[in-house]
């Protein structure tokens, strides 16, 4: 069985479209598929934080742990936007920015492994939190000391996430899985090739569905 590489979008504040994984979703799509989600290293080192990944199936987002994952033939769930896709998410904006026009390194894992491109769009993660960011200076002093953002955020109850709005809904769409050829060496032109179907087929997933979801006709998506 070829092992596939789910790649969900947006990251939004606290990824919780984890828990949606955690609690089944992935199973019933892809029967008898293992995976591990790749979590940031320094959640790793926060008190509860590494609990909390290792409950939900989270390893080390390092590269070579990545590699491990796939060469022992299992799955893995990224999440590319980063700590970057963090900072653009706006709950208020009519534009969901996705950190992916110069993300090429998922490409080129899937292009060692000749393994499928899973996109996933996460419709309504934005709106489960409210956000406020601090100074630009001191965000990027954390996030260059400690490797972990900074940022103020709040739900129903704080930490709690916000239940939908009336209309509005909270859901995973899996895209067509986009296959590679096994490439150790690809070239530019090559990973960019793959990249653009990627980009094409999350594009398609957000016109596609988002009425489904509550949003309106006149919201885009911008990849950044």
């Amino acid at each position: 069985m070829t092992c596939n590489i789910s790649y969900f979008h947006p990251h939004g504040i606290i990824v919780l479209s984890r828990i949606a994984i955690f609690g089944g979703s992935f199973e019933d799509i892809f029967p008898g598929i293992k995976y591990r989600i790749l979590g940031a290293s320094p959640m790793f080192y926060i008190p509860l934080g590494r609990e909390l990944c290792l409950w939900m199936g989270g390893v080390d987002a390092s590269r070579s742990t990545g590699e491990k994952v796939l060469d022992e033939g299992n799955s893995i769930v990224v999440y590319p936007g980063g700590m970057a896709g963090i900072f653009k998410t706006n709950p208020n904006s009519k534009e969901t920015q996705l950190v992916l026009k110069n993300r090429l390194g998922f490409v080129k894992l899937a292009m060692s492994h000749g393994a499928d491109l899973v996109p996933t769009f996460v419709f309504g993660e934005k709106w489960l939190y409210d956000m406020w960011n601090p100074p630009k200076s001191v965000t990027s002093f954390f996030r260059k000391t400690l490797g972990i953002p900074v940022l103020v955020f709040w739900g129903k109850f704080w930490w709690m996430p916000k239940a939908p709005a009336k209309g509005k809904r909270y859901g995973l769409v899996y895209g067509k899985p986009i296959s590679t050829e096994h490439n150790d060496n690809p070239t530019d032109e090559e990973v960019r090739a793959v990249h653009s179907q990627y980009v094409a087929e999350i594009e398609r997933i957000f016109t596609q569905y988002k009425s489904e979801f509550g949003y309106d006709e006149d919201e885009t998506l911008a990849i950044v």
